[in-house]
């Protein structure tokens, strides 16, 4: 977030022309939760051969009162609560032919513990 190349297409502009072999980016659906959402399976399309990782976190909005005015704030938050559609995304991965690494990256509890670990792994498997 607040990088160069927030979306897919951006990223794809930024590696065009590297040799996929050696440069790749990766998708996090979380990150998009804040800025440079597009349709997935459009960014996965767009990514092609350079899509080599997929992060798995999640992001929620809050209605921030400051004062006499309200403003949406996102928040890191577990997996299976945010607004990342994970299971729209692990549909398109499938249908794209994406056979890489998935990687949990939760921020939304610090002291993650290897019960809630294994909470969210069984989330996401139960997804594919």
């Amino acid at each position: 977030m607040g990088n160069i190349a927030t979306s897919a297409s951006a990223a794809r502009r930024l590696v065009d022309g590297f040799d996929p072999a050696l440069i790749g980016v990766i998708h996090d659906a979380g990150n998009m939760v804040y800025e440079g959402f597009e349709n997935y399976r459009m960014g996965i399309e767009i990514f092609g051969e350079y899509l080599s990782h997929v992060h798995i976190k999640n992001a929620r909005w809050l209605r921030v009162q400051e004062g006499g005015a309200a403003r949406w704030q996102a928040e890191p938050s577990p997996i299976e609560e945010g607004a990342a559609d994970w299971s729209q995304l692990l549909t398109d991965l499938k249908a794209s032919g994406y056979n890489g690494w998935l990687s949990f990256e939760d921020f939304s509890n610090p002291a993650i513990s290897e019960e809630a670990l294994a909470q969210q792994l069984a989330y996401v498997r139960s997804l594919l």
